[in-house]
């Protein structure tokens, strides 16, 4: 039994940078670290596109206050960080949840994940079709993510790989030659 504040040092080690993921462990497993990590993790992602969208939705007049504008632009920032924080720990804690239960990580574990991060950002506009609709939507593209590896291109239409394996090729012929 771990506590508290042996959770907070972890937490804290993980956010910044050193030492290992609680999203990296095996599936099932330390499920809270997981879910605070995922709901860091969404909270960061949705603060930072906030706060693009902030920027880019505010136009300020000649002789506008400013205080307005910025209490506008920290209000979109903090909704979407709330709202992507929120949908990411639903993702994980369902995910894992279900990978417990189950006792297998597979996609079917992603798509259950994916409904509960989708039904939390349909339920944001109030109307039960639309959260029906991104549960759909959200689970069938996390499942299809977890089954075909976490690409949904086939290797061949990776640009990046492709370039990365052509010049670790081409070195490996360079060196030979050169001996």
């Amino acid at each position: 039994q771990t506590t508290r504040d042996e959770h907070l040092a972890y937490l804290l080690a993980t956010m910044g940078g050193h030492g290992e993921s609680a999203l990296d462990g095996k599936a099932g497993e330390n499920c809270f670290g997981q879910t605070i990590e995922a709901g860091v993790l969404g909270a960061t992602a949705g603060a930072a596109f906030g706060a693009v969208t902030a920027a880019w939705v505010a136009k300020p007049e000649w002789g506008q206050r400013t205080i307005p504008l910025l209490v506008g632009s920290a209000q979109t920032v903090v909704s979407h960080g709330l709202l992507l924080a929120t949908a990411g720990a639903a993702f994980q804690a369902t995910k894992c949840t279900a990978a417990s239960i189950r006792g297998k990580d597979d996609y079917i574990n992603s798509a259950y994940g994916g409904c509960a991060a989708g039904a939390v950002v349909g339920l944001k506009t109030q109307r039960m079709t639309v959260a029906l609709g991104a549960c759909a939507a959200i689970g069938l593209t996390a499942a299809i993510v977890k089954y075909t590896g976490g690409h949904l291109a086939p290797e061949r239409q990776r640009p990046f790989e492709y370039y990365r394996l052509n010049q670790e090729q081409a070195d490996k012929e360079r060196s030979s030659s050169t001996t």
